[in-house]
């Protein structure tokens, strides 16, 4: 369907009309789904509130992408006490965890005031949570629900439900439908209506941060948050010549899809040292050992490889070294925007 107007165009005198037919309708879609999350998320709000009830469901990579919406929240409401409620999904189990399983939470310590995980065996044990939350809170608040990109219709509807159930009666910032990757995409990405990750968390602040501040430049993903850097890191980093380019490379990723060939990687850095002095610095999980392995053997004398050794943390850190970084779509170049490596 996306692709009509090219297949019938010149064929036949109608085509035009109906790919003007399909438009209409596809508008019509989203603005019937526009229109409804935000007739059911329509309630009453503060200009001044002082509390600011954050609510965000991500992994490493999507968390990391809320990073700029989370400053500007900070930066328009420096009064207000931000809190963060956070949570891996609303559908799968979690339980008995802290704020030690996510590390990622870290980064935005500055940003926000106080955590609360939602966690819980069931649907309903996550609404008693939630709501037993808000009683701390009850005085004056304002909510906001920092959607993914391109969000589907269905899954904002239940994260709705689950707000007015857990007691969340005023306007809920956030809901509205943009775009959708689940139909006429090649339409949509032709038309640039497709939300960056980042775009999500900050578009869902419209409502209450002025439109020009609702920009994205790549400052904004940084932050000015140091941690310790281990000793054993610091060791072999202390390897690398003083006139020596550091390249963070990551070759693996969870999603084979996602995995450039590990022949093409090779064949990269064996250009690159060609041309330039450089270390490559080698960064992924346990299952991407195979992969750099492979890497390393073929360059040994310009590789380091930190495959598998490191925590979240760790490999923050090694990037605020790092000149320049190589990898996968993934949370690793999430993480390498936050150190501000390129």
């Amino acid at each position: 369907a996306a692709d009509c107007k090219s297949v019938y165009a010149g064929s036949i005198p109608a085509s035009a009309s109906i790919f003007a037919m399909l438009k209409f309708f596809l508008r019509l879609y989203f603005k019937i789904q526009d229109y409804t999350l935000k007739f059911l998320s329509t309630g009453a709000t503060y200009s001044d509130p002082n509390t600011i009830l954050v609510f965000r469901m991500a992994s490493l990579g999507d968390f990391l992408s809320s990073i700029p919406a989370l400053k500007k929240i900070r930066k328009n409401f420096p009064n207000s006490k931000i809190v963060l409620i956070y949570s891996i999904s609303l559908r799968q189990q979690y339980e008995n965890l802290s704020l030690e399983d996510y590390p990622w939470l870290d980064f935005i310590e500055e940003f926000v005031d106080e955590i609360i995980l939602l966690e819980g065996k069931t649907f309903l044990e996550k609404i008693r949570k939630l709501r037993k939350s808000l009683e701390l809170h009850r005085k004056k608040y304002t909510f906001i629900f920092l959607r993914y990109a391109n969000m589907p219709f269905y899954n904002q509807l239940l994260n709705i439900i689950f707000f007015r159930l857990a007691g969340i009666f005023l306007r809920i910032n956030g809901a509205g439908i943009r775009s959708n990757n689940n139909i006429f995409q090649r339409y949509q990405s032709k038309k640039m209506k497709i939300e960056h990750n980042c775009e999500g968390p900050v578009n869902s602040l419209e409502k209450i941060i002025d439109a020009s501040d609702l920009e994205i430049e790549a400052k904004d993903f940084c932050i000015e948050k140091e941690f310790i850097l281990r000793d054993y890191i610091q060791k072999e980093l202390t390897k690398t010549k003083e006139n020596e380019i550091k390249v963070a490379i990551f070759a693996g990723s969870k999603l084979p899809h996602k995995r450039w060939p590990v022949d093409k990687f090779i064949r990269l850095l064996g250009e690159i040292t060609k041309k330039i002095s450089v270390k490559f610095i080698l960064l992924g999980l346990e299952s991407d050992i195979e992969i750099s392995n492979k890497i390393y053997h073929s360059h040994p004398d310009h590789s380091i490889d930190f495959t598998g050794r490191t925590s979240i943390i760790d490999t923050y850190n090694i990037l605020l070294e790092c000149d320049l970084c190589i990898g996968n779509d993934g949370g690793s170049m999430h993480l390498a925007s936050v150190a501000n490596c390129p």
